[in-house]
């Protein structure tokens, strides 16, 4: 099964900012444009103040935008609330930077670096300096080490930084 667009976006949200936020979110997908914090607080049954909070802490990141209206008869502001198309993209593509940026910081450490593992297998994998330190005897367990072969886990972050580099290059291309 294939997820739309608006989940996809949706699950993001909700990974970044919680699913209190996701929720807030939600609402505006379904409404559109122009809602009103209060109405978003009714349709979900959570405090003003909370979706206030989730309004603000997608703002700040640009993903919704505002409307700030006055109203002469309860001399109040209005606040009515949009979801931010651009903002949405430009939030997809920070996150997919910050990802290929620490994927590749990673690539350049397990090209960089022989590892070593103590031959049960269930110990983190060590550098070759720490190996020679402990004289290449487990510092976790004492058990013998044996060189790791990471041939695998460097193609698969090469995948990973391709699959990404493709997104990133995609989102710029609409």
């Amino acid at each position: 099964m294939s997820l739309s667009k608006d989940e996809r976006v949706l699950m993001l949200i909700e990974r970044i900012f919680g699913e209190d936020t996701a929720k807030v979110f939600e609402v505006l997908l379904r409404r559109g444009k122009d809602v009103r914090d209060e109405e978003i607080a009714r349709e979900i049954n959570m405090r003003v103040n909370s979706v206030r909070k989730a309004l603000y802490q997608l703002h700040a990141n640009q993903v919704v935008s505002y409307k700030k209206l006055y109203d002469p008869t309860t001399r109040w502001y209005i606040y009515l609330w949009s979801i931010n198309e651009v903002g949405i993209k430009s939030l997809i593509e920070r996150r997919i930077k910050l990802a290929l940026n620490v994927l590749r910081q990673r690539l350049e450490h397990e090209r960089s670096t022989i590892f070593f593992r103590c031959k049960k297998g269930s110990c983190p994998k060590i550098s070759f300096d720490e190996a020679l330190e402990n004289s290449f005897r487990c510092p976790y367990c004492g058990g013998e080490l044996e060189q790791v072969d990471n041939t695998e886990v460097i193609r698969r972050l090469e995948e990973e930084i391709s699959k990404l580099e493709r997104a990133l290059s995609a989102c710029h291309s609409r």
